[in-house]
């Protein structure tokens, strides 16, 4: 199993969700909202450099309307809810550019926050079969392709190779 990055689903969550157009389109589904202009989304992603620093899978503002949170889970956490209260806890606090103001009797607004786990079960077929990661990994790439399932991001990643390196 070493022969490729064991966080495979959650880095491909992130990287494909990283792009405006198609978080918008994520959050309109989980939201049941229509935004349309990518422009209003701000991507507030949480990204911990050190190791006592947080860092969240996709979270972004959409106007000043939403702080929307979305963690990717390959498996059950039953400490999700503690984790989305330190994620927003965080972002709401990097929203404060003035911490002074804190301590005003006015009150600071913010937009409403809105968690949403999203859990892909155990999508493992190509593992089951023995294939190995790295395999399983480009079997379900290809069918992907083949089944127009994210067929732009993995059509361009696929004919360039650098989707590859990180496996």
């Amino acid at each position: 199993m070493s022969d490729s990055n064991s966080q495979y689903r959650n880095s491909l969550f992130c990287t494909y969700f990283n792009d405006p157009v198609r978080l918008l389109s994520l959050c309109n589904a989980v939201l049941d909202t229509d935004f349309s202009d990518p422009a209003e989304l701000e991507i507030t992603n949480l990204d911990g450099i050190f190791f006592d620093e947080r860092k969240n899978d996709i979270s972004c503002k959409i106007r000043n309307n939403f702080l929307v949170l979305v963690e990717h889970q390959s498996s059950v956490n039953a400490n999700m809810p503690l984790r989305c209260l330190a994620y927003v806890t965080d972002l709401l606090n990097k929203l404060v550019e003035n911490k002074r103001l804190l301590y005003r009797q006015r009150l600071i607004k913010f937009p409403s926050p809105k968690f949403f786990v999203l859990y892909d079960g155990k999508v493992k077929e190509g593992l089951s079969e023995n294939l190995g990661r790295r395999n399983a990994i480009l079997k379900a790439i290809r069918y992907c392709i083949a089944n127009n399932v994210m067929k732009d991001y993995f059509g361009n990643s696929y004919k360039g190779g650098n989707f590859f390196e990180n496996l």
